[in-house]
Protein backbone atom coordinates (compact mmCIF):
# COMPACT_ATOMS: atom_id res chain seq x y z
CA UNK A 1 0.00 0.00 0.00
CA UNK A 2 3.17 2.38 1.02
CA UNK A 3 4.80 1.82 -2.43
CA UNK A 4 1.63 1.92 -4.67
CA UNK A 5 0.71 5.80 -2.23
CA UNK A 6 4.49 6.84 -3.17
CA UNK A 7 3.67 5.77 -6.74
CA UNK A 8 1.06 7.40 -7.17
CA UNK A 9 2.30 10.62 -5.26
CA UNK A 10 4.45 10.74 -7.91
CA UNK A 11 2.88 10.92 -11.09
CA UNK A 12 2.06 6.77 -11.60
CA UNK A 13 -1.57 6.52 -11.65
CA UNK A 14 -1.58 3.03 -12.94
CA UNK A 15 1.68 1.60 -11.40
CA UNK A 16 0.98 -2.04 -9.78
CA UNK A 17 2.79 -3.58 -7.11
CA UNK A 18 2.98 -7.31 -6.14
CA UNK A 19 4.87 -8.90 -3.25
CA UNK A 20 4.88 -12.36 -3.56
CA UNK A 21 6.36 -14.46 -0.77
CA UNK A 22 8.52 -17.84 -2.18
CA UNK A 23 11.29 -19.89 -0.18
CA UNK A 24 10.82 -22.52 2.09
CA UNK A 25 8.39 -22.84 5.37
CA UNK A 26 11.11 -20.98 8.04
CA UNK A 27 13.09 -19.10 5.81
CA UNK A 28 11.26 -16.87 3.34
CA UNK A 29 12.29 -14.31 0.01
CA UNK A 30 9.64 -11.60 -0.98
CA UNK A 31 9.56 -10.72 -4.53
CA UNK A 32 8.57 -7.40 -5.18
CA UNK A 33 7.57 -7.09 -8.28
CA UNK A 34 6.66 -3.33 -9.66
CA UNK A 35 5.29 -2.34 -13.60
CA UNK A 36 5.13 1.84 -13.28
CA UNK A 37 3.07 2.26 -16.37
CA UNK A 38 3.15 5.86 -17.47
CA UNK A 39 4.42 8.74 -15.12
CA UNK A 40 1.57 11.40 -15.92
CA UNK A 41 3.28 15.24 -16.46
CA UNK A 42 0.69 18.76 -15.40
CA UNK A 43 0.87 19.88 -19.08
CA UNK A 44 -1.30 22.55 -18.90
CA UNK A 45 -4.07 23.77 -15.85
CA UNK A 46 -7.51 25.28 -16.73
CA UNK A 47 -9.77 27.23 -13.72
CA UNK A 48 -13.74 27.13 -14.34
CA UNK A 49 -16.36 28.46 -12.95
CA UNK A 50 -15.03 31.76 -11.22
CA UNK A 51 -16.55 34.60 -12.27
CA UNK A 52 -15.71 37.48 -9.34
CA UNK A 53 -12.51 35.80 -8.31
CA UNK A 54 -9.26 36.37 -10.13
CA UNK A 55 -7.86 33.43 -11.90
CA UNK A 56 -4.32 34.14 -10.68
CA UNK A 57 -5.34 34.40 -6.76
CA UNK A 58 -6.50 30.55 -7.68
CA UNK A 59 -3.66 29.52 -9.26
CA UNK A 60 -1.56 30.90 -6.47
CA UNK A 61 -3.24 28.30 -3.79
CA UNK A 62 -2.19 25.79 -5.71
CA UNK A 63 0.68 23.36 -5.19
CA UNK A 64 0.34 22.01 -8.40
CA UNK A 65 2.45 23.22 -11.06
CA UNK A 66 2.60 23.16 -14.83
CA UNK A 67 5.60 20.49 -15.79
CA UNK A 68 5.34 18.79 -12.06
CA UNK A 69 3.84 14.86 -11.55
CA UNK A 70 0.25 15.08 -10.96
CA UNK A 71 0.52 13.03 -8.18
CA UNK A 72 -2.21 12.48 -5.43
CA UNK A 73 -1.06 14.27 -2.81
CA UNK A 74 -0.21 17.25 -4.66
CA UNK A 75 -3.87 17.40 -5.81
CA UNK A 76 -5.43 16.71 -2.29
CA UNK A 77 -3.83 19.09 -0.97
CA UNK A 78 -4.67 22.09 -3.95
CA UNK A 79 -8.14 21.12 -3.25
CA UNK A 80 -7.79 21.89 0.53
CA UNK A 81 -5.87 25.04 -0.18
CA UNK A 82 -8.39 26.61 -2.71
CA UNK A 83 -10.51 25.67 -0.38
CA UNK A 84 -9.20 26.97 3.03
CA UNK A 85 -9.86 30.34 0.78
CA UNK A 86 -13.37 30.62 1.92
CA UNK A 87 -14.70 32.09 -1.33
CA UNK A 88 -16.15 28.79 -2.53
CA UNK A 89 -18.96 26.02 -2.15
CA UNK A 90 -17.04 23.65 -4.09
CA UNK A 91 -13.68 22.39 -5.46
CA UNK A 92 -12.42 19.99 -7.53
CA UNK A 93 -9.59 19.06 -9.70
CA UNK A 94 -9.27 16.56 -12.46
CA UNK A 95 -7.62 15.82 -15.35
CA UNK A 96 -9.33 14.93 -18.49
CA UNK A 97 -8.83 11.56 -20.42
CA UNK A 98 -5.68 11.08 -21.74
CA UNK A 99 -4.67 10.05 -25.56
CA UNK A 100 -2.99 6.43 -26.33
CA UNK A 101 0.67 7.26 -25.35
CA UNK A 102 -0.13 10.49 -24.04
CA UNK A 103 1.84 11.73 -21.10
CA UNK A 104 0.44 15.67 -20.33
CA UNK A 105 -2.49 15.85 -18.96
CA UNK A 106 -4.64 18.80 -19.03
CA UNK A 107 -6.17 19.43 -15.55
CA UNK A 108 -9.74 21.10 -14.47
CA UNK A 109 -9.80 23.04 -11.30
CA UNK A 110 -13.83 23.95 -10.80
CA UNK A 111 -14.89 25.84 -8.57
CA UNK A 112 -18.54 27.12 -7.56
CA UNK A 113 -18.43 30.72 -5.51
CA UNK A 114 -20.46 31.10 -2.66
CA UNK A 115 -22.28 34.02 -2.14
CA UNK A 116 -20.35 37.36 -1.81
CA UNK A 117 -22.26 39.12 0.39
CA UNK A 118 -23.27 37.03 3.84
CA UNK A 119 -25.80 38.80 6.41
CA UNK A 120 -25.99 37.70 9.80
CA UNK A 121 -28.91 39.05 12.52
CA UNK A 122 -30.71 37.93 15.70
CA UNK A 123 -31.80 38.86 19.06
CA UNK A 124 -32.75 37.80 22.28
CA UNK A 125 -32.96 38.21 25.99
CA UNK A 126 -30.39 39.25 28.50
CA UNK A 127 -30.49 38.46 32.54
CA UNK A 128 -28.48 39.00 35.49
CA UNK A 129 -27.26 41.37 38.78
CA UNK A 130 -25.87 44.80 38.54
CA UNK A 131 -25.23 47.28 41.53
CA UNK A 132 -26.31 50.61 42.31
CA UNK A 133 -26.26 53.49 44.82
CA UNK A 134 -28.75 53.61 47.85
CA UNK A 135 -30.42 57.05 48.74
CA UNK A 136 -28.10 56.46 52.05
CA UNK A 137 -25.08 55.89 49.96
CA UNK A 138 -24.70 52.89 50.06
CA UNK A 139 -24.56 49.77 47.51
CA UNK A 140 -27.14 47.21 47.09
CA UNK A 141 -27.50 44.40 44.22
CA UNK A 142 -30.57 44.10 41.91
CA UNK A 143 -31.37 41.77 39.05
CA UNK A 144 -32.47 42.62 35.21
CA UNK A 145 -33.68 41.83 31.83
CA UNK A 146 -33.00 43.67 28.91
CA UNK A 147 -33.61 42.86 24.94
CA UNK A 148 -30.23 42.75 22.63
CA UNK A 149 -29.92 42.50 19.44
CA UNK A 150 -27.07 42.33 16.68
CA UNK A 151 -26.46 42.69 13.06
CA UNK A 152 -23.52 41.71 10.47
CA UNK A 153 -22.75 42.36 7.02
CA UNK A 154 -19.74 40.27 5.34
CA UNK A 155 -18.17 41.24 2.08
CA UNK A 156 -16.05 38.11 0.44
CA UNK A 157 -13.71 38.44 -2.38
CA UNK A 158 -13.62 42.08 -2.12
CA UNK A 159 -12.14 43.30 -5.38
CA UNK A 160 -11.84 39.28 -6.75
CA UNK A 161 -8.93 38.95 -4.42
CA UNK A 162 -8.55 36.74 -1.17
CA UNK A 163 -10.41 39.49 0.87
CA UNK A 164 -13.17 40.35 3.08
CA UNK A 165 -14.53 43.64 4.72
CA UNK A 166 -17.05 42.71 7.50
CA UNK A 167 -19.34 45.12 9.67
CA UNK A 168 -20.64 44.03 12.75
CA UNK A 169 -23.03 45.98 15.35
CA UNK A 170 -24.75 45.14 18.99
CA UNK A 171 -27.10 46.73 20.71
CA UNK A 172 -28.21 45.86 24.43
CA UNK A 173 -31.12 48.19 26.37
CA UNK A 174 -30.35 48.30 29.59
CA UNK A 175 -32.65 49.67 32.95
CA UNK A 176 -32.30 52.39 34.90
CA UNK A 177 -30.87 51.94 38.48
CA UNK A 178 -34.42 54.01 39.55
CA UNK A 179 -36.37 50.67 37.86
CA UNK A 180 -37.96 53.78 35.91
CA UNK A 181 -37.23 52.56 32.07
CA UNK A 182 -33.87 51.89 30.50
CA UNK A 183 -30.94 54.25 30.35
CA UNK A 184 -27.35 53.40 30.10
CA UNK A 185 -27.33 51.24 26.49
CA UNK A 186 -25.04 49.03 25.81
CA UNK A 187 -23.74 48.85 21.98
CA UNK A 188 -20.25 47.33 19.94
CA UNK A 189 -19.97 48.88 16.60
CA UNK A 190 -16.82 47.26 14.76
CA UNK A 191 -15.09 47.06 11.21
CA UNK A 192 -12.57 44.15 10.45
CA UNK A 193 -10.49 43.78 7.12
CA UNK A 194 -9.28 41.28 6.16
CA UNK A 195 -6.45 40.25 3.41
CA UNK A 196 -5.09 36.72 3.12
CA UNK A 197 -1.53 36.64 0.86
CA UNK A 198 -1.14 40.22 0.06
CA UNK A 199 0.96 40.83 -2.83
CA UNK A 200 0.94 37.04 -3.00
CA UNK A 201 3.37 36.69 -0.13
CA UNK A 202 2.93 34.66 2.45
CA UNK A 203 1.90 37.17 4.97
CA UNK A 204 -1.91 38.17 5.97
CA UNK A 205 -2.60 41.26 7.09
CA UNK A 206 -5.96 42.12 9.21
CA UNK A 207 -7.26 45.50 10.54
CA UNK A 208 -9.99 45.78 13.42
CA UNK A 209 -11.73 49.32 14.60
CA UNK A 210 -13.93 49.24 17.24
CA UNK A 211 -15.88 51.34 19.65
CA UNK A 212 -18.29 50.04 22.12
CA UNK A 213 -20.22 51.12 25.45
CA UNK A 214 -20.93 47.76 28.47
CA UNK A 215 -21.82 47.58 31.44
CA UNK A 216 -19.53 45.49 34.09
CA UNK A 217 -20.90 44.88 38.07
CA UNK A 218 -19.39 48.13 39.31
CA UNK A 219 -18.65 50.15 36.68
CA UNK A 220 -19.50 51.04 33.24
CA UNK A 221 -17.04 51.89 30.63
CA UNK A 222 -16.62 53.64 26.41
CA UNK A 223 -13.58 51.81 24.83
CA UNK A 224 -12.21 52.66 21.29
CA UNK A 225 -9.55 50.60 19.66
CA UNK A 226 -7.24 50.28 16.59
CA UNK A 227 -5.81 46.58 16.11
CA UNK A 228 -3.35 46.33 13.07
CA UNK A 229 -1.85 42.32 12.90
CA UNK A 230 0.81 40.96 10.57
CA UNK A 231 1.13 36.90 10.17
CA UNK A 232 4.15 35.68 8.03
CA UNK A 233 4.78 31.91 7.36
CA UNK A 234 8.22 31.14 6.93
CA UNK A 235 7.56 27.97 5.94
CA UNK A 236 4.92 25.61 6.93
CA UNK A 237 5.83 24.78 10.21
CA UNK A 238 7.08 28.42 11.49
CA UNK A 239 5.22 31.77 11.33
CA UNK A 240 5.82 34.76 13.00
CA UNK A 241 3.39 37.74 13.65
CA UNK A 242 3.29 41.64 15.29
CA UNK A 243 0.29 43.40 16.69
CA UNK A 244 -0.32 47.18 16.90
CA UNK A 245 -2.98 48.37 19.34
CA UNK A 246 -4.43 51.87 19.94
CA UNK A 247 -6.63 51.54 22.55
CA UNK A 248 -8.79 54.39 24.55
CA UNK A 249 -10.91 53.42 27.64
CA UNK A 250 -12.66 55.58 29.89
CA UNK A 251 -15.03 54.39 33.11
CA UNK A 252 -18.61 55.65 33.78
CA UNK A 253 -20.83 55.23 36.71
CA UNK A 254 -18.17 53.73 39.10
CA UNK A 255 -20.10 51.76 41.76
CA UNK A 256 -17.00 49.82 43.87
CA UNK A 257 -17.84 49.19 46.94
CA UNK A 258 -15.68 51.55 49.62
CA UNK A 259 -13.45 48.39 51.11
CA UNK A 260 -12.09 47.70 47.77
CA UNK A 261 -11.29 50.79 46.54
CA UNK A 262 -7.68 51.43 48.29
CA UNK A 263 -6.53 48.13 46.47
CA UNK A 264 -7.87 49.37 42.72
CA UNK A 265 -6.54 52.91 43.55
CA UNK A 266 -2.81 51.44 44.36
CA UNK A 267 -2.94 48.49 41.62
CA UNK A 268 -4.36 51.27 38.51
CA UNK A 269 -2.40 54.45 40.20
CA UNK A 270 -6.11 56.29 39.72
CA UNK A 271 -4.76 56.35 35.95
CA UNK A 272 -7.90 53.95 34.48
CA UNK A 273 -11.06 56.18 34.67
CA UNK A 274 -9.59 57.49 31.52
CA UNK A 275 -6.46 56.09 30.03
CA UNK A 276 -4.15 55.86 26.17
CA UNK A 277 -2.94 52.61 25.34
CA UNK A 278 -0.29 52.07 22.62
CA UNK A 279 0.84 48.58 22.70
CA UNK A 280 2.95 46.59 20.16
CA UNK A 281 3.58 43.13 20.81
CA UNK A 282 5.44 40.09 18.69
CA UNK A 283 4.70 36.40 18.34
CA UNK A 284 6.25 33.11 16.84
CA UNK A 285 4.83 29.67 16.57
CA UNK A 286 7.02 26.91 15.96
CA UNK A 287 4.47 23.45 14.58
CA UNK A 288 6.31 19.87 14.49
CA UNK A 289 3.25 18.47 15.23
CA UNK A 290 2.56 15.35 12.64
CA UNK A 291 -1.31 16.35 12.53
CA UNK A 292 -2.90 19.64 13.38
CA UNK A 293 -6.22 18.30 14.05
CA UNK A 294 -5.37 15.02 15.74
CA UNK A 295 -1.44 14.84 16.44
CA UNK A 296 0.01 11.48 17.88
CA UNK A 297 3.46 13.36 18.10
CA UNK A 298 5.43 16.49 17.85
CA UNK A 299 5.78 19.55 19.40
CA UNK A 300 3.89 23.07 19.47
CA UNK A 301 5.97 26.19 20.61
CA UNK A 302 5.22 29.91 20.91
CA UNK A 303 7.02 32.78 22.11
Amino acid sequence: DRLRSLYADDGFPSAVVKVTPGGTTTDKTLTVDITEGVQVIVGDIRIVGNHKTHEDEIRHALTLKEGQPFGDAARHESELRVERMGLFKSVSITAEPLATGETRAHIVVAVQEAPLTVIGYGGGLEAGQRTRKTASGGIETFSYGAPRGFFEVTRQDFGGVNRSIDMFSRISLSPSPDGNGYGFTEYRVAGTYKDRLIFHSNTDLSSIVSSEQAIRTDFSFIRKAVNLVFDHRISPRLRVSGRYTLDFTKLLDENIPVADQPLIDVLLNREFPQVRLSIVSASVLWDRRNDAVSPSSGSLLSA
